[in-house]
């Protein structure tokens, strides 16, 4: 899927520390550099449905579910 071979460097690229996901402070980030308007709150939200382990990250795995289970809507 072409959408998330161009999101994969943006995520690493915001994945400050590496670990490989990213939390809730990383993609607010995100949020802020997109001039989207997100409250904190709708942000966690967005970290919690996305986030199938329970870790409190997003993973590239778990962002790529997310949007498989998105095209199927």
């Amino acid at each position: 899927d072409k959408e998330l071979k161009a999101l994969r460097p943006l995520f690493d690229q915001f994945d400050s520390d590496s670990s490989g996901s990213v939390d809730v402070s990383e993609l607010t980030k995100i949020v802020t550099l997109m001039k989207l308007e997100m409250s904190p709150a709708e942000v966690k939200a967005l970290v919690a449905e996305a986030d199938e382990d329970g870790s409190g990250e997003i993973s590239f795995d778990e962002v790529r579910a997310t949007r498989r289970r998105g095209a199927r809507r």
